[in-house]
């Protein structure tokens, strides 16, 4: 081997490959690029909001009528409740918006602090924020009219007993867990 035959390209050979290849070049450098702007620009935007709550403990009617002491919040089921329709419905209601105009309602709890984050998308940043307020307006709402709903029934529960015959000390008892039923409805 000799020092002039080692790797001496000849500047032609290079502008010859250029001009069988030069559109795979072309293709990677101007084409593809250009068509990713292109379709990027196209799509939809969507922009996200998120809203975290410390979901308080609600009051449990057995609690109240001498049963076991209250569970801690469920924080996991208050971000299940939270990616319900019924919430988004609610909460759909509460901006008077139709029906359906809010999507994208997505929800995790963290156990270790007690915080649910909801996350909510919207066509505008400014919109996003409003769903995510307006959903977590509704959760609460939602949750309220739950606890409603369990002292309720335990209202009637105690007043079907009060009906049926029972000694004095009974009733005295049954008046007593009534009002503070009626206390926890009122407040």
């Amino acid at each position: 081997m000799t020092p002039s035959s080692v790797d001496a390209t000849d500047p032609r050979d290079l502008l010859r490959l250029l001009r069988r290849r030069g559109w795979i070049l072309l293709l990677c450098a101007i084409v593809i690029p250009a068509a990713v702007y292109v379709y990027s620009e196209r799509l939809t935007k969507t922009y996200s909001s998120t809203v975290i709550v410390q979901p308080q403990a609600t009051v449990d009617p057995s609690q109240i009528l001498g049963g076991p002491a209250a569970a801690p919040t469920n924080t996991a089921g208050v971000a299940a409740l939270a990616k319900t329709s019924s919430v988004r419905v609610g909460a759909e209601r509460l901006q008077h918006a139709p029906i359906g105009s809010i999507a994208g309602v997505g929800a995790t709890s963290d156990t270790d602090t007690g915080f649910v984050t909801i996350k909510v998308t919207g066509p505008t940043p400014v919109q996003a924020q409003r769903n995510a307020r307006a959903v977590a307006e509704a959760l609460g709402a939602s949750r309220r009219k739950q606890a409603v709903k369990a002292i309720t029934a335990a209202t009637e529960s105690v007043r079907s007993q009060l009906a049926k015959k029972t000694t004095a000390v009974q009733r005295a008892k049954l008046r007593d867990q009534l009002a503070q039923l009626h206390t926890v409805v009122r407040a």
